[in-house]
């Protein structure tokens, strides 16, 4: 059966080169029209040793899809169930480094100690034939918040709060098992269509640099004075690797995270070097976000400054004190919605699908006060219809009276 889908998979790896080879036929057949490519060292695509092999005698390597400072992550197939998974193994250089493959292997491990839906799951690992290790995830297919915003500019306040809270989730689970992610920012948070349609689900990725606060062995792998994280979005405490990081890291990069879905990509504090950018998160306090953006009210303002707060005593307490307030804030931009549109929005608590069932107390309240107004109306008509006389018989039957005077008496008669 191995062999068999790994075939398959071949098979369909030629149709893609073919697939490919006749696309370029066909811009080289454009002419003049289109400039060239010109093949250097530089893009002229890496053959990979990988693509084409089987892992750990189950796992069909496909193709690469991304890779990192440590690590590479490839598209593959579990021979025996058929099933997309993502396989990562360290880069060529960083194999040998021991250090760097315990903290591979940890990342691997954290997954499965935090064990929640928006944390990309990890479900298998093994070693390559050479010896490497590799580990086996959830294949995630979406897209990640750094490229989302870049193609569609600031986020609906709505769509940000729900993203920033299902992060807040994520860290509430890595927290209570002890770890700090210490690295959060957009490309590690990846946004996919869940199966109601009806919102993003978000998944935290790769924790190769996270904090295990229930380790015995030491340091975390972590070089001392060494600042961990990504400087654009890693919290002051981080810088120099001298200060105290606690779970109060990780508040500070959802609300950097906030301010790059609200501004459309910018970062809290921004220079033109590394240096520059720890420098002025030392000294300095974030671009108010008012300068680019001016919908999001003064409170969710303050609450996305205060995650970005230098004292950390000055930002929110935990994950979950966090995602409280992002929930009444998502709670009080429906209400502000509802009150510019005219109707209720759901709660946050209640399924965000959920049809509005039609008041159907509006419609006995309707009926009652139409009967109302119809039996007062026939009962102040009804004398009126009782007592008119008959037109018929006023026609047909001469008056009784006597005294009639003549003319009209005349008249009678001559009818």
């Amino acid at each position: 059966a191995a062999n068999f889908i790994t075939s398959l998979f071949e098979a369909e790896q030629r149709a893609e080169a073919a697939e490919q080879r006749e696309l370029v036929q066909r811009a080289a057949s454009l002419g003049d029209r289109i400039q060239p490519l010109e093949l250097t060292d530089s893009n002229v695509p890496e053959s990979d040793p990988l693509v084409g092999k089987v892992l750990g005698d189950r796992y069909h390597v496909r193709r690469r899809i991304g890779e990192g400072a440590m690590g590479r992550v490839y598209e593959g197939y579990h021979t025996g169930i058929g099933k997309r998974v993502a396989i990562k193994i360290p880069r060529r250089a960083e194999r040998r480094k021991t250090e760097l493959v315990k903290r591979f292997q940890r990342e691997a491990l954290a997954p499965s100690q935090i064990g929640h839906p928006n944390v990309v799951d990890v479900i298998d690992c093994g070693t390559t034939d050479e010896g490497d290790f590799f580990f086996v995830m959830e294949f995630v297919d979406g897209v990640d918040l750094d490229a989302l915003v870049s193609r569609e500019g600031p986020l609906p306040v709505e769509r940000a709060l729900l993203v920033a809270i299902q992060v807040c989730r994520a860290l509430e689970a890595a927290h209570r098992a002890g770890i700090i992610h210490r690295d959060l920012k957009p490309s590690n948070v990846m946004l996919v269509r869940s199966l109601d349609e009806q919102g993003d689900l978000v998944k935290v990725l790769d924790f190769g640099v996270a904090k295990f606060l229930r380790e015995e062995d030491g340091p975390n792998l972590t070089v001392p004075d060494a600042a961990v994280g990504t400087p654009r979005f890693m919290a002051p405490e981080q810088i120099g690797g001298s200060g105290i990081v606690d779970f109060r890291a990780d508040l500070y990069a959802v609300g950097g995270l906030l301010y790059f879905m609200f501004s459309g990509g910018h970062s809290p504090i921004e220079g033109s070097s590394v240096h520059t950018v720890w420098q002025r998160k030392l000294t300095e306090d974030p671009t108010p976000l008012r300068q680019y953006r001016s919908d999001l009210g003064d409170a969710l303002e303050s609450l996305v400054m205060r995650c970005l707060a230098r004292d950390m005593a000055a930002r929110p307490s935990s994950a979950e004190d966090l995602k409280k307030q992002l929930l009444a804030a998502l709670e009080e931009n429906r209400a502000i919605a509802s009150s510019m549109l005219g109707f209720k929005a759901p709660s946050v608590t209640a399924p965000v699908h959920e049809k509005r069932r039609p008041d159907r107390s509006l419609w006995w309240k309707t009926g009652l006060v139409f009967s109302a107004t119809a039996l007062i109306a026939w009962i102040v008509a009804r004398p009126f219809l009782i007592h008119r006389p008959s037109r018929t018989s006023t026609t047909l039957k001469a008056p009784a009276r006597t005294d009639m005077p003549p003319s009209l008496g005349t008249d009678a008669g001559s009818r």
